[in-house]
């Protein structure tokens, strides 16, 4: 049974995946360090073809006449083909066969007749047939065998004796033997293996002197060794190695693998049973075709492997009946294979790399401890040795890529120090030696892909600084060739010296120090405001994009020889979004009665950043009492209801600007309502009525506005119109009519005037008023009071002068007229006073005496000895006037003893004067 050993296995899938740890950086375990210089000869770094620390993971190289031809890809053009001569201006692509991004993915890379042979994916052909002469123009399609985007996936392919061979499929026969001259005339298809789509699947193809061998399958034979001369006819069967059929009737199948030529013989690895691996060779006969000994027969051993000519001896790894490695040689005779190393351990440490340099066989191998190291033989038991334990202890040191050049061992280890670098040996422990430390730190650059190109070592390996990328080895000192900024921008608003970038160079010899400074020179405008720490770029203000977007400095790198170089920057400051700062709105107030979402104002704000796209709206928090009376329209303010100013004349509303970023800023607003100016609706006039035989100019009455705007001011003047008949008879001062002439109530018993209000704002009313003459009132012939004089105490501070004595007796029994009559009450020294005491459920407030909100009478004086006058209005009844005059109430401000006499008389205007009514007020303590 074939099988890949499984420690080997596993070894493999590490290295491969972290060989990947370029595009996997995030993985701790492949972590790429700084380059450090520990040894004099320097691996360098042929180009950086993907600019900076990115991959450009060269791979497949192919020596075609001295010149490296590889895949890689530059960051612009996908994976391509490319070549170079081991100078950075000779590293150039090739061709870019999948244009742009895409990857055309270059492989199997065959050299046949100073042509190079390649599979690849132009984007519309599919994976087929490509060759190169190393030029733009000569790198073609040499076939599109499954036409169409379809592939034909050629594999395997080989030069025999300047034909191309190769496997594919054109979709129809499935995967056959095909052949190339280069042209696509003579890119045919051998012979049909396995009649039908399924195809034979030719594999493993070698050339040995001319004759092609394989292994192919049909339905009648299943997996078998075949060989070709290239026709139809010479492509056969060699030998049916295991002959007959499983138990489901299919052919069984002996699986040739490790195909390899020694001396014209060809040695490979088959079973002829369902469970054997084992070493077979062949002279193309089927006679032969013999099996050359039973490994597992004869020594419990089996799975030959890593099948390598040595000089004329097939030398290989085998495996144990537990599993561990072993290492054998073979003449081609039974007896001639030997096991040359047992190393036992049953780990499934398998024998690999088995290299040639001069005779001499090294490889890879576990001993019985478990740990994989260098071995070399000379083809005896006695002389196969390790060379060196690299990685002391039951560890691998996980060999790699062993590459003989011009006699020296070169290969990849890890010493569990340095990580995974580049090593060489002459064949001696002390001669076994880390060739450069490109990675200082654990992990390594992972050399890989290592190849002889006319006696210089080229290789893939991977820098912190510049990634996966192409190397050779060279060790004269050469100047930096470019400085990289990791970073080139810095966002506005940084702290004072921030870091922007790490500065790098690039540098033919490999694990060069440098120092980096700033220097004066063209493009070196703001160095001032930079400073360098180590390789670390720094600025030292704070950048402002608005002030200042971008700065020009100049760097220089040397390195450990002194070796300069030199380049300009120009560091970019990005725009950091930043929260609005204020807000304003064009209108904060509105005019009462509104229209319903009538606009307000517009709002505006001010933010650091230009050409921001603001959005306003209404948020919650202090000051938003009111939001759900207001909308926003873009950034129109709008009210929704009809606004009253007597009902609500402000409103309080919270406003939000925010930014595209999301970044906002908040603000309280007033919305005052302003009164709406409405005429006034009404004229009040506090008397339409005049006394006959009244003085000229007399008081007719006191004109008042009603008006649902409050506050307002109002000018009073006679107009012309209906009703304005007598106007003339009549003028007004401030808001008081007076009746021009003396009236006679026989001459004319009424006036007709018309008079117009007018507010502050222009609006007015006009009103009609008839003023009647009046006879002269009757007035009250006499007071009467008890004679009884009243005690007043200094300690009790007042007394009610008239304790309720004082009566009104009409004249002849008539109806008392009491309107616009005068109390007028006297007799106090000048210290004493009179007021009224607010009794008899009478207020005062101001000079106004109340009997519940009605006015119904003015006062005046009183105090200092002058007489206390009161003046009645037309609200006045007898039983209210009766109520004032038993409201009087007297005080002894000096507290001097003795008699007041204390008199009242009540008249209408200069008539009527009623008699004297006295009282006396004993004064004491």
């Amino acid at each position: 049974m074939l099988f890949r050993p499984y420690a080997d296995f596993l070894r493999r899938l590490r290295d491969s995946f972290c060989r990947k740890k370029r595009t996997f950086s995030q993985f701790s375990g492949c972590e790429q360090l700084e380059d450090r210089l520990l040894l004099s000869i320097n691996p360098v770094q042929v180009a950086d073809i993907f600019p900076g620390p990115k991959d450009s993971a060269p791979q497949q190289f192919t020596n075609l006449n001295g010149t490296l031809y590889f895949t890689a890809t530059d960051g612009v053009h996908g994976v391509e083909l490319w070549k170079s001569d081991g100078t950075t201006a000779g590293t150039v692509q090739v061709k870019d066969i999948n244009p742009g991004a895409g990857n055309s993915n270059p492989g199997s890379l065959t050299v046949v007749n100073s042509s190079l042979y390649f599979t690849a994916n132009d984007g519309t052909s599919g994976v087929e047939l490509w060759k190169s002469d190393g030029t733009a123009a000569g790198t073609t399609l040499v076939k599109d065998i499954a036409a169409g985007s379809i592939s034909s996936g050629p594999t395997y392919l080989t030069n025999v004796n300047g034909t191309l061979y190769f496997q594919a499929d054109d979709s129809t026969t499935g995967a056959e033997l095909w052949k190339s001259d280069g042209t696509s005339a003579g890119t045919v298809m051998v012979k049909e293996i396995n009649v039908g789509s399924t195809g034979s699947n030719p594999s493993y193809i070698t050339n040995v002197n001319g004759t092609l061998y394989f292994a192919a399958s049909d339905d009648a034979t299943g997996e078998e060794l075949w060989k070709s001369n290239g026709t139809a006819a010479g492509t056969v069967l060699v030998k049916d190695i295991f002959s007959g059929t499983d138990s489901y009737g299919n052919a069984n199948n002996s699986n040739p693998v490790n195909l390899t030529n020694v001396n014209g013989t060809l040695y490979f690895t088959a079973a002829n049973s369902a469970s054997q691996s084992e070493l077979w060779k062949s002279d193309g006969t089927s006679s032969g075709t013999v099996l050359v000994k039973d490994l597992d027969a004869a020594t419990g051993s089996y799975s030959p492997s890593s099948l390598t000519n040595v000089n004329g001896t097939l030398f290989f790894g085998a495996l144990d009946s537990n599993g561990g490695g072993e290492f054998w040689k073979s003449n081609g005779s039974a007896s001639g294979t030997v096991r040359l190393k047992d190393f036992g351990g049953g780990s499934y440490y398998a024998v690999t790399y088995l290299t040639n340099v001069n005779g001499t066989v090294y490889f890879e191998a576990g001993d019985h401890a478990g740990s994989e190291e260098l071995w070399k033989s000379d083809g005896t038991s006695g002389g196969t040795d390790m060379v060196k334990n690299l990685y002391p202890g039951a560890v691998a040191s996980y060999l790699s890529d062993l590459t003989n050049v011009n006699g020296t061992l070169y290969f990849t280890a890890d010493d569990g120090v340095h990580g995974p670098e580049l090593w060489k040996s002459n064949g001696a422990a002390a001669g076994t030696v880390m060739v450069k430390d490109l990675v200082s730190g654990s992990n390594g650059s992972y050399p890989s892909y290592l190849i002889n190109l006319n006696g210089t070592l080229f290789f893939e390996a991977s820098t912190a600084a510049a990634g996966d990328e192409l190397w050779h080895l060279a060790d004269s000192n050469l100047a930096p060739t470019d400085i990289s900024l990791s970073t080139t921008s810095i966002a506005e608003n940084n702290a004072a010296n921030a870091a922007i970038g790490t500065l790098s160079a690039t540098d033919a010899n490999a694990g060069d120090t440098f120092t980096y400074s700033l220097v004066t020179g063209t493009g070196s405008t703001d160095n001032a405001s930079f400073s360098i720490s180590g390789n670390t770029l720094k600025i030292v203000p704070s950048a402002n994009f608005e002030a200042q977007s971008s700065y020009s400095i100049l760097v220089q790198v040397a390195d450990q020889g002194g070796l300069k170089f030199q380049k300009q920057f120009t560091i970019n400051v990005t725009d950091v979004n930043e929260a609005p700062t204020s807000l304003a709105l064009s209108a904060t107030s509105i005019l009462e009665q509104n229209v319903a979402n009538a606009t307000v104002g517009t709002l505006t704000a001010v933010d650091p950043d230009t050409g921001n796209t603001l959005t306003f709206s209404l948020a919650p928090g202090t000051g938003s009492t009111d939001n759900s009376s207001f909308s926003i329209v873009g950034n129109s303010l709008q009210i929704i209801p009809v606004t009253s100013f007597a009902t609500k004349n402000n409103y309080a509303i919270r406003v939000r600007v925010t930014d595209q970023g999301g970044l906002s800023f908040d603000k309280q607003f007033t919305i005052n309502v302003t009164k709406t100016n409405t005429a006034p609706t009404d004229i009040s006039l506090s008397s339409t009525s005049v006394v006959q035989h009244n003085v000229a100019n007399a008081t007719v009455g006191t004109l008042s506005a009603i008006d649902v705007d409050t506050g307002n001011t109002f000018t009073f003047t006679l107009v012309s119109g209906i009703g304005s008949t007598d106007n003339s008879s009549f003028s007004i001062t401030g808001n008081t009519l007076k009746i021009v002439p003396v009236t006679d109530l026989a001459t004319q018993s009424s006036y007709a005037i018309r008079v117009r209000v007018t507010d502050q704002g222009g609006l007015s009313f006009e009103k009609q008023f008839t003023i009647g003459v009046v006879s002269a009132p009757q007035f009250p012939a006499a007071i009467t009071l008890n004679t009884q004089p009243l005690a007043y105490h200094v300690a009790a501070r007042k007394v009610v002068a008239f304790d309720g004595s004082a009566t009104l007796v009409a004249n002849n029994g008539a109806a008392l007229a009491l309107t616009g009559a005068t109390l007028k009450v006297s007799g106090q020294t000048a210290k004493d006073t009179l007021s009224i005491q607010k009794l008899n459920g009478l207020t005062t407030k101001g000079k106004n005496v109340l009997s519940g909100k009605t006015v119904i009478a003015t006062f005046a004086g009183g105090k200092k000895g002058a007489a206390l006058t009161i003046t009645f209005t037309s609200a006045a009844t007898q039983t209210l006037v009766q109520k004032v005059l038993d409201d009087i109430g007297f005080k002894s401000v000096d507290k001097v003893t003795g008699t007041r006499q204390i008199q009242m008389q009540i008249k209408a205007g200069s008539t009527s004067i009623t008699n004297l009514a006295t009282r006396q007020i004993d004064v004491g303590h």
